[in-house]
């Protein structure tokens, strides 16, 4: 049904599990190879514009294939990847226990 009436967000949403890919990749790189050498802080900051990077650049590959019929569009498949972010930011801080501070 949201194939057939929000195509753009349907592929949208399938294009943020790629985004959360590269999220991951990011993570694991960083962990393995670079907080070893500069410190967890440092790493993560590093990490952090890398990961940046790669979602823009990630946006602008893909962006054709989103169909995006108006502007619209394209702030409500950015509203979808925020929201979806979110909500796995959340669940995740949830599942490891963290309290309402920690998330």
């Amino acid at each position: 049904m949201l194939e057939e009436k929000w195509p753009f967000m349907a592929r949208g949403f399938k294009i943020w599990f790629l985004l959360l890919a590269a999220a991951f990749a990011t993570a694991t790189i960083r962990e393995v190879f670079v907080t070893p050498h500069i410190g967890e802080f440092a790493a993560k900051a590093i990490a952090s514009v890398v990961l940046a990077i790669v979602i823009f650049l990630v946006t602008l590959a893909v962006f054709p294939r989103l169909k995006c019929r108006s502007y619209r569009d394209c702030l409500a498949v950015g509203v979808l990847w925020t929201m979806l972010t979110l909500i796995f930011g959340f669940s995740m801080g949830i599942y490891r226990g963290d309290n309402a501070y920690g998330l």
